[in-house]
């Protein structure tokens, strides 16, 4: 054979082996399969290995060990401590009960220190009266009012002093003696004349009637003893003289 035939036969074989190794692959022949091919030429078998997969080598990253689990202690439930609300309702009511009981303290305080006060007063205004009786000069009545009988050592004022007149009656008779009439009256707490009593009387002519009537306009400031609003029984000779 020349060289032109070999050149042709070796390209066939070739051709040959790419179609097979075309259809094995079209297939899915795995491994190695004899394939025979049938020439002119004595025949000759070849064997074709399958391309073998190389497995993509993955990198392998070492998984860290499992932590073992720790078997968690038993729960112990503590018991619940219950609240207990203040009683604001009772705290209000012993305030106000020690409130009043501050406030009863001091008002039997006060009322002790009036009863107290009272006592004095009445210690006081016992001696007094014991004191103003004792002059002599006084008397007093059942609605505990003083009344001396005279003026004798008590100090007055007079606001207001009217003199009688001459009675009419008396002129138009052309009576002309000197007539003294006698009086007693007794002056109140607000210094007012409250009674006469006529104790040297003349009784013709209006005498009297005159005295009388001027006592009653009388006025005299508020007479006071040992710090005692008193009554106080006065006595006067009321003189008549002609113009």
């Amino acid at each position: 054979m020349n060289k032109k035939d070999n050149i042709l036969y070796f390209f066939i074989v070739a051709l040959l082996i790419h179609m097979s190794l075309f259809i094995v692959h079209e297939r899915g022949v795995k491994g190695d399969a004899p394939v025979s091919l049938k020439t002119n030429v004595a025949p000759i078998s070849v064997k074709v290995k399958s391309p073998v997969k190389k497995e993509s080598q993955k990198a392998v990253t070492p998984t860290p060990p499992k932590e073992e689990k720790k078997p968690e202690p038993p729960k112990i439930e503590t018991p619940k401590k219950e609240i207990v609300k203040p009683d604001v309702k009772s705290k209000i009511k012993d305030k106000k009960k020690k409130v009043e009981k501050v406030e009863k303290k001091q008002i039997e305080k006060v009322e002790t220190i009036k009863e107290e006060k009272v006592e004095a007063t009445k210690n006081t205004a016992s001696n007094e009266t014991e004191e103003i009786l004792a002059s002599g000069n006084f008397s007093i009545g059942k609605d505990g009012i003083f009344t001396a009988s005279s003026s004798d050592g008590i100090e007055y004022k007079i606001l207001k002093q009217v003199e009688p007149d001459y009675p009419i009656q008396a002129e138009k008779i052309r009576y002309r003696k000197k007539v003294i009439v006698s009086a007693r009256f007794l002056v109140g707490l607000n210094g007012e004349v409250e009674k006469i009593e006529i104790t040297q009387s003349h009784k013709k002519f209006g005498f009297d009637s005159e005295v009388e009537k001027a006592l009653k306009h009388w006025k005299f400031h508020p007479i006071f003893y040992k710090n005692k609003n008193i009554k106080v029984y006065f006595s006067k000779d009321f003189i008549f003289e002609p113009k």
